[in-house]
């Protein structure tokens, strides 16, 4: 993955530049075209020094937590480096992968204030083709299952001298691409749902779906880019819940709570169901007198 990011943001910088250069109108700022150089520097050093070094003395399969640490501090000299005089740096995420209690103790306790956010991935659904992929979704016993996660994740940090956060870097629910007419239809929410609502209780600060567009867990529609349900569940429902970590409860029904104790009356709003067909039917006669 480190050898695909940095030849990928290598020649995007390259390509950038080329293009830009053929604009004479089109004239870089100093700070501008020293920033585009800095980036270009930063992943050919980080290919040298991060990946050719150490290509022949570790398996990339399986990174010791130390030498993960180790790497991590050096990315971050090259960063203070590159950027120096700048004042808002990138931010140093590691690192990824699947949370193991152990391994994640290790590297948050010998890494120090090298890494600004500690994530993890989340694929808790198990594989796309499962045929009880729906009875996992809606059984709430098993959603808290991956609780622990979180939990561990945010003891750890807790009890450590670093002041980094901790992400989701990636989640689709079921990997291998999800599963059509599951992952990419309504059911899909009351797992993803559950997800925020936990990563809020937990102090997990951002969370990162997988993905924008791709597979059936894809927030959009490969083919049409019409939006998936949890699209919507996304731009509407994933804020930070302010007062719900006192106890683990989903945020829609976290949400309904509040407006029980606050505006209770907002919650009659079935009540005017009843000329809901006669308001639709004036607003149709008025639209046809318009025309």
């Amino acid at each position: 993955m480190c050898m695909g990011v940095a030849a990928g943001a290598y020649i995007l910088t390259l390509f950038a530049m080329k293009v830009l250069s053929a604009f004479p109108l089109l004239v870089l700022s100093a700070k501008v075209s020293h920033l585009a150089s800095a980036v270009t520097k930063t992943y050919l050093l980080l290919w040298d020094t991060l990946v050719t070094e150490n290509l022949g003395k570790y398996e990339l399969r399986n990174v010791s937590a130390d030498q993960y640490a180790s790497d991590i501090a050096a990315l971050r000299n090259i960063f203070h480096d590159v950027y120096r005089g700048i004042r808002h740096k990138p931010l140093i995420i590691a690192p990824g992968g699947f949370y193991d209690a152990n391994w994640f103790q290790e590297f948050v306790n010998k890494s120090g204030k090298s890494v600004d956010v500690v994530s993890h991935h989340i694929y808790n659904l198990g594989a796309g083709v499962d045929e009880h992929l729906i009875e996992r979704i809606l059984d709430p016993s098993y959603l808290d299952g991956v609780a622990s996660t979180f939990s561990g994740l945010k003891n750890i940090l807790q009890k450590s001298a670093t002041k980094a956060k901790a992400w989701v870097g990636e989640a689709g629910g079921a990997y291998n691409n999800g599963h059509h007419l599951v992952s990419d239809a309504f059911v899909y929410s009351f797992w993803y749902l559950d997800q925020l609502g936990m990563s809020t209780v937990y102090d997990t600060r951002t969370y990162c779906r997988q993905s924008l567009v791709g597979g059936n867990y894809g927030l959009l529609n490969t083919s049409t880019f019409v939006p998936n349900p949890d699209y919507y569940r996304y731009q509407i429902l994933n804020f930070i819940v302010e007062g719900c970590a006192a106890c683990y409860c989903g945020l829609s029904h976290f949400s309904f709570q509040v407006l029980a104790d606050r505006s209770p009356g907002l919650l009659d709003f079935h009540l005017d169901l009843v000329s809901l067909e006669a308001a639709t039917k004036d607003n149709i006669e008025d639209d046809d007198n318009e025309d």
